[in-house]
């Protein structure tokens, strides 16, 4: 059987960076593929083309997207779609790509599948604690009306009274795609609704950002301070449950324990990547979604000991040897003296880290299973 030649669009959001990451580390082995976005983004700035659409008024949007469509229909065959927000509302445009014979591939990267009633509710007990929140950056009419139509179409939502709308999403997407990528803590949400046989849960796409591992650091070479610093990381502080990690640290302050603590928001990539590696001890990640993400990858490998607070179904069916000290916000105080009245333990639990990540993520490997879904859904021998 002949090879396939793959042209690959990555967009058009950049959820996360996976997208621009993605296509970067594609390019490298030769295949043509691109990230495409209508905005970019203050923390992964790493597409290829930005038509910087923020502040144009709905009608320019919709024939920017009309026009960045029938380019893409024409340039690429294989299609990655982001969070579910394809090139326009509602997903429309899904049927006209499998009309023109393209292969569509869903990843979904965590609010857009979650279902607060129907699963998370019935796993996590801090589930409730999910705030209505869209982004700081969102512009709202003034008009009511136009208010709701607009909060149809925003994603970025944790509460239950945007689960119907998850699912109907779903149910559509499920119609079109061929595969949809729902790792860890999205599978239970995604396999709620969409067929199971289309869900991949073990190809760790959505962190590939944590790049190839050939030249990680040796876990004989992870140090910690004295004194040490905890960095706290976010972007979006309801989710994250910020407010909870600040109390945990004013407790602990006001107990007279010796340490800094850090919240790196709104930072360039880079920046932040310098204070996870050269400035902080501990890593603390989210407090009540129950799962972790490349934020507690990348502070496995730099051999940091990370706190996150992980549901227990996840932890006994996706990683049980995961060495990321598993903390939630009744417990969190605790957690943290323990890390900091005890640097052989952060020691101990930064080399893990560093074990725990090359054994099970690394751009690398996962490139390698991307071609073998390619292989699957163009059904070829070969693909290019």
């Amino acid at each position: 059987m002949p090879k396939k030649k793959l042209k690959l669009f990555h967009g058009p959001y950049n959820a996360s960076g996976i997208a621009g990451f993605m296509s970067m580390y594609q390019e490298e082995r030769g295949l043509k593929s691109d990230c495409i976005v209508y905005n970019g983004r203050a923390i992964f700035d790493n597409h290829q083309t930005n038509y910087r659409t923020k502040d144009k008024s709905m009608v320019a949007k919709f024939f920017i997207a009309l026009k960045l469509f029938f380019h893409c229909i024409t340039h690429y065959n294989t299609f990655h779609i982001y969070r579910g927000q394809s090139f326009f509302i509602l997903g429309l445009d899904l049927p006209l790509l499998k009309l023109f014979g393209k292969k569509i591939l869903m990843i979904y990267t965590g609010t857009d599948t979650r279902l607060l009633k129907d699963v998370e509710e019935k796993r996590n007990p801090y589930s409730g604690l999910f705030q209505f929140s869209f982004s700081p950056e969102t512009k709202w009419p003034k008009n009511p009306i136009l208010r709701r139509f607009k909060e149809f179409f925003v994603f970025r939502y944790n509460h239950p009274k945007f689960d119907n709308r998850k699912k109907q999403l779903m149910r559509w997407n499920n119609l079109w795609v061929d595969k949809v990528f729902a790792i860890r803590g999205n599978y239970a949400n995604a396999a709620y609704i969409m067929n199971p046989a289309k869900i991949i849960k073990d190809i760790n796409i959505n962190n590939i950002g944590v790049g190839k591992l050939d030249n990680i650091k040796s876990p004989d070479l992870v140090s910690t301070k004295d004194i040490p610093v905890l960095v706290h990381a976010t972007t979006n502080r309801d989710v994250c449950g910020t407010k909870y990690i600040i109390e945990a640290v004013d407790q602990l302050k006001r107990e007279g324990l010796h340490f800094e603590f850090l919240i790196v928001e709104n930072t360039p990539y880079q920046e932040a990547k310098d204070i996870y590696e050269n400035k902080a001890d501990v890593i603390i990640d989210q407090m009540i979604v129950g799962d972790f993400g490349t934020f507690c990858i990348e502070g496995m490998i730099y051999g940091k000991p990370v706190v996150c607070y992980l549901m227990d179904d996840l932890v006994q069916n996706h990683y049980p040897d995961c060495p990321i000290v598993n903390a939630n916000i009744d417990n969190l105080a605790e957690k943290l003296k323990g890390l900091i009245e005890n640097k052989q333990l952060r020691i101990d639990l930064g080399k893990a880290g560093i074990n725990y990540v090359k054994t099970n993520f690394d751009a690398n490997v996962i490139c390698d299973q991307m071609m073998d879904v390619y292989r699957e859904i163009w059904k070829c021998d070969d693909v290019i």
